[in-house]
């Protein structure tokens, strides 16, 4: 449990908090509320090819601590699941490209300007 952290399964109205446009694609995903406020998404895009994750914070975000605490969560979550995914970043994205890392994701190749990630089973 996370101090002042709740997370649930995000919902079409969750999705369009952060996407106002809505999600282009089916997405199973996951909300973190940080004080009861929208701080954080993350999830997978289904596609025949395998799944993407995605995430996305919001500015008025939680402190360093929890948002990290957070993105752990969400990505023990999608590890879970048990499907195989991937990831892309812009390849100038140190700050992204830590951050894979330190989760355990794996650099596979570059594709038009993007890094491609996966998580090893």
């Amino acid at each position: 449990m996370i101090k002042d952290v709740e997370i649930r399964q995000a919902t079409a109205e969750d999705i369009k908090t952060f996407y106002p446009d809505g999600s282009p694609r089916t997405c199973y995903a996951w909300v973190a509320l940080y004080r009861g406020l929208p701080v954080c998404i993350a999830g997978l895009i289904i596609q025949r090819t395998g799944a993407i994750i995605f995430s996305d914070m919001l500015p008025h975000g939680a402190p360093k601590r929890t948002a990290w605490l957070v993105i752990r969560e969400l990505y023990a979550r999608i590890v879970a699941l048990g499907i195989p995914f991937y990831t892309a970043i812009e390849c100038d994205n140190e700050r992204s490209r830590r951050l894979f890392k330190h989760l355990g994701m794996v650099y596979l190749r570059t594709v038009s300007g993007e890094e491609v990630y996966t998580c090893p089973r």
